[in-house]
């Protein structure tokens, strides 16, 4: 057995603790945004402009189209790929469910609720978000059944509750045994990336007040500290201590992993909500270290959001952390998009803007520019 494997399930059976009970996990939303124009005022213009953008390109479905989201002018201004409706679809919801505590009375509340019609309408009978035509299906599964979670947790009922019980369960038919997640059904193999995702969904789950096994919720954190390396504190992709993932060919080439710190800071993210009291500082100094820049080979718009959340998971923001987010809303206050259709956008570069598209990076945008006010650790 890999020292990293027996490692991860030895750290698996020591980490039960009872599951607490929890307020709103999403209380922290209630009074964030108006705090935000009064702290940083160029953030929150910079997120309405994006949240506006993604409010105009909604199809009439309900859903969005990655690579048909302005029509015929799609093809020149950032298409994702076809295959990936249900996943920026889901990442839009996320960002317009940043922005209030509860479903009813939010500013978006009907753009909300017409996206989790149509996620609903994508379930098949064994809980599935969308179809499994995509070797990497469990990936868009996994955010969708996040936004159920926080839809639930928002006051979301009937159908969509439903829904969303019926993802959870299907994330946990998917769940290695003694593991986490990868693409798509149980292989044995685990990677941080999409179980970032799945574990996100299954612990906003747990405080919506949805079913989540216990040893699933012992089982998340147990991974993230064992592909952590103690002294760097980096969190690896599939091994401990590793790189970021990359496609095969010149990927690697062209967006360096080393230029940023994407798995250290969902890491830090996941462990931080299911409430770990390991010591974090290696892992948050890696993050600190690598600061947002709009360099053609360094830019990564989900680094960006991981990181910012992870950040603010600590709490009060002290120098170090505001050091980190300046150059943030800097580099999205200067690159958002001030053009016509394309207005409060942002260009879909990095290693993965070409699979996502415009969609994807302006909603990754825009839960960074939330993550003050998005969630709160578990202590």
């Amino acid at each position: 057995m890999p020292i990293a494997t027996a490692t991860f399930i030895a750290f698996a059976l020591l980490a039960a603790s009872p599951v607490q009970d929890v307020e709103n996990p999403l209380a922290c939303r209630r009074d964030g945004p108006k705090v935000l124009v009064r702290s940083d005022a160029p953030a929150a213009d910079t997120l309405r402009f994006a949240l506006d953008f993604l409010s105009r390109t909604q199809a009439e479905d309900g859903r969005w189209d990655a690579d048909g989201f302005l029509g015929e002018r799609t093809e020149a201004s950032g298409p994702g790929h076809a295959m990936v409706d249900i996943g920026v679809t889901s990442l839009a919801l996320l960002a317009m469910l940043g922005e209030h505590d509860r479903l009813q009375g939010s500013p978006y509340e009907t753009s909300i609720r017409r996206g989790l019609q149509w996620l609903v309408q994508q379930q098949d009978k064994d809980g599935v978000i969308g179809a499994r035509a995509r070797q990497s299906y469990m990936y868009d599964h996994a955010i969708a059944s996040l936004v159920m979670a926080e839809a639930v947790a928002a006051g979301a009922d009937g159908a969509v509750a439903k829904c969303a019980q019926a993802a959870l369960d299907a994330l946990e038919a998917h769940r290695n045994p003694y593991g986490v997640w990868r693409y798509g059904k149980r292989d044995g193999d685990n990677d941080s990336s999409v179980s970032a995702w799945a574990s996100l969904a299954m612990l906003i789950g747990r405080d919506a007040g949805l079913a989540v096994k216990a040893q699933t919720l012992a089982l998340i954190p147990s991974w993230y500290e064992a592909m952590t390396d103690a002294k760097t504190g980096r969190c690896g992709y599939t091994t401990q201590g590793g790189r970021s993932s990359r496609q095969g060919g010149d990927h690697a080439d062209l967006f360096p992993p080393e230029k940023g710190e994407a798995m250290t800071a969902a890491a830090l993210v996941v462990r931080q909500l299911a409430g770990t009291d390991k010591d974090l500082g290696a892992s948050t100094a890696l993050v600190l270290q690598c600061p947002p820049t709009w360099e053609k080979d360094a830019a990564d718009g989900y680094y960006w959001c991981f990181a910012s959340l992870a950040l603010a998971l600590r709490g009060e923001p002290d120098d170090a952390t505001r050091a980190w987010r300046k150059p943030l809303v800097d580099l999205l206050v200067v690159h958002q998009r001030k053009d016509r259709d394309l207005l409060g956008s942002f260009d879909p570069i990095g290693p993965w803007g070409h699979t996502g598209g415009r969609i994807y990076a302006t909603a990754l945008a825009t839960i960074a520019l939330q993550a003050p006010y998005r969630y709160r650790a578990r202590k």
